[in-house]
């Protein structure tokens, strides 16, 4: 089984800095990708997988979102991604370390311009118990043999949305947040039907997201 692949991005002299947390993530997608290749996934995560639905403001906000070159997945391909995300949280939360802990969790804040409540729940999160930090993870199934960058941005504006309500839920106001995206993609490698490629960003949290939000919302 082939390795997750890293690919890491970040803002011009930003401060993120990996510590460790993209091997904690490769091993757990890793893992992911070995259940969905062989079709050796459990029953009760199949079953979770396929009831799975999704059903929040920052979904709807995504929902109107267009990125050129994107496109929504097939009703065998969103069975594949929510079994994909089903997988994730499972073996996430069961992996044993002595510095990352991961959780799931919906946060929400209210939007005044949009005079509404916006929630949102990250694909999971990331604690760093050393230096008390939080990370945030969005999978991303990528139904394409060939450039899934489209995909990519899609993933890196609802991880934008995300960090500005993770940093409003905790009033931190802090300006940048970690975030990894975890993307499956399928593999033109032999015996292998899927791949794997992670992208640690660097997000710089301002009130641009919120006005996006706002105005997405609106739309």
């Amino acid at each position: 089984m082939p390795g997750v692949v890293v690919v890491f991005v970040v803002v011009e002299n930003s401060p993120c800095v990996d510590v460790g947390v993209d091997g904690f993530l490769s091993r757990v997608v890793d893992e992911v990708v070995g259940y969905l290749g062989s079709g050796d996934v459990p029953s009760r995560v199949l079953r979770e997988g396929i009831n799975r639905r999704v059903s929040n403001t920052v979904t709807k906000i995504m929902g109107v979102v267009h990125v050129r070159g994107h496109r929504w997945p097939s009703t065998i391909e969103s069975i594949l991604s929510r079994t994909a995300h089903a997988l994730l949280k499972e073996t996430a939360l069961g992996v044993r370390s002595g510095r990352f802990v991961a959780s799931t969790a919906e946060f929400c804040a209210y939007v005044d311009e949009a005079k509404a409540v916006i929630c949102g729940s990250p694909d999971l999160l990331i604690h760093d118990l050393r230096s008390k930090s939080t990370y945030l993870v969005e999978l991303k199934l990528a139904p394409t043999f060939g450039d899934y960058t489209p995909f990519i941005k899609m993933a890196a504006v609802k991880l934008a949305i995300h960090s500005w309500l993770l940093n409003n839920y905790y009033a931190e106001n802090s300006e940048w947040q970690l975030a990894y995206i975890a993307l499956i993609h399928y593999s033109k490698q032999r015996g292998n039907a899927l791949s794997a490629v992670l992208h640690p960003i660097c997000i710089r949290v301002t009130d641009t997201i919120r006005s996006f939000i706002t105005n997405a919302y609106r739309a």
